[in-house]
């Protein structure tokens, strides 16, 4: 007759923990210790035993690594600024639903309490999260996103512009900016739309875009256009940000003809060659102008007799980059007389220029207000620079020039500019010699 033992893996544990308790509790009654009301005593005081263990080495670990993961630091911030923190934390072109509202339940709170979280629309989203977004950014103004794909790489979800449109469209009066870059819109009330910006993957000549034309957007304020998109828009009056791209032909620009844009202060110009520029300067009429940012495909003494224009009155700051073919850069590394544009800048405060524009300052009869200047490539013209210092301290305004800026210059730098600026007016970011 075979014998064998059982063992009872259960009632093993239990030994253990009752003799645990045993030791910690000293000699017990061994009836006692088997009846059926003790052994779940001797349990729960093992457990007991094992969850202050836990609770000690889980507060050394925490107080440990607070430095790290500012614990107490989140657990002390209002609820108000961490909401505005999830907030200004997101990026702009965020493809998920925010997912800060699953990491805890005061964050969920937060976030689910906090519309603006949720107020950023991405056509590559699928429609409920699109729904969700719309019903939970409650009143909150929205920033709108449309990137067309490749229509080889379509995705499965991703809707068309009309589609899309249609969606996001029954919410157009809480519209804050509306990114677009497509091919084709018909007409949109816009009452709260403050940004646009407009750009192509890839331009064919001849080819117009102007599907925005019939927008009405009263409170446009930033207005962004890619190459040789025309501003088709008479929604102008309150712009105070523009930025243009005329790298081809000039084409659809009939509209803005003689515009006078009185509230623009910034403007950001890329053309590729002249005829770009002199419409730019002779067609439009910003005198609010206080910053232009120009880039150009042609040489200096091109481009500069171009910059004069009533707008270039009120002009405080001048940003100049010249893109040329590198064959044609030696052909044009020279300095030009610049004596026309300060005269046509007399309001400009800072200057940002490279060596192909080398500000000339000899022959001027009246410097502008300049305080900062900025000079890439350049070769340093030390008694053009000595000239326009006595210049400066001849009218008064010595005083008032804050800092003189070379980049990529050579060591010999460091010497000329010590013979016109002290030390603590100018900055030489030399690197290579």
């Amino acid at each position: 007759m075979a014998s064998g033992i059982t063992v009872d893996k259960d009632a093993l544990d239990v030994l253990a923990s009752a003799l645990a308790v045993l030791g910690q509790e000293g000699n017990l009654d061994n009836m006692k210790l088997w009846s059926l009301t003790h052994v779940p005593e001797s349990i729960t005081s093992a457990l007991c035993l094992l969850t202050r263990s836990c609770g000690k080495t889980l507060r050394t670990l925490q107080k440990r690594l607070r430095p790290f993961f500012l614990v107490g630091g989140i657990v002390e911030l209002p609820d108000e600024i961490l909401s505005y923190i999830f907030e200004f934390a997101t990026p702009a072109r965020y493809l998920r639903v925010p997912l800060v509202s699953q990491v805890c339940r005061r964050f969920r709170r937060l976030a689910l309490n906090h519309p603006p979280l949720w107020a950023c629309i991405h056509n590559h989203m699928p429609d409920d999260w699109i729904d969700t977004l719309l019903y939970r950014s409650g009143n909150a103004v929205l920033s709108i996103y449309f990137y067309e794909w490749d229509r080889t790489e379509k995705a499965p979800f991703e809707p068309s512009i009309l589609d899309f449109i249609n969606t996001v469209a029954h919410d157009a009066s809480r519209w804050k900016s509306f990114n677009l870059e497509l091919e084709d819109y018909g007409e949109l009330a816009l009452p709260g739309l403050q940004s646009l910006k407009i750009d192509v993957l890839s331009y064919v000549q001849d080819t117009t875009i102007d599907f925005y034309q019939h927008w009405k957007m009263p409170k446009l304020q930033q207005l962004f256009t890619g190459p040789n998109i025309p501003v088709e828009t008479a929604s102008l009056e309150n712009l105070i940000d523009l930025s243009l791209k005329m790298i081809h032909a000039m084409r659809g620009t009939e509209s803005i003809m003689e515009t006078k844009l009185l509230k623009v202060n910034k403007l950001e110009l890329e053309t590729g060659g002249s005829a770009g520029l002199k419409f730019v300067m002779g067609s439009m009429l910003m005198p609010a102008l206080k910053r232009m940012d120009i880039t150009v495909h042609r040489s200096a003494d091109v481009w500069i007799p171009l910059l004069s224009s009533k707008s270039c009155m009120s002009v405080e700051e001048l940003n100049v980059k010249v893109k040329l073919d590198p064959s044609d850069f030696s052909k044009h590394e020279r300095s030009v007389e610049t004596s026309i544009l300060f005269k046509n800048f007399p309001s400009l405060k800072r200057l940002s220029c490279p060596s192909v524009a080398c500000p000339s300052f000899r022959d001027v009869p009246v410097i502008p207000p300049l305080q900062r200047i900025k000079l890439i490539y350049f070769k340093v013209d030390v008694p053009g620079l000595i000239e326009m210092r006595k210049s400066l301290d001849a009218q008064g305004r010595w005083k008032d020039f804050e800092f003189l800026e070379i980049e990529e210059g050579r060591r010999t730098l460091r010497k000329q500019a010590e013979e016109v600026f002290p030390k603590t007016q100018w900055a030489s970011y030399v690197r290579h010699t």
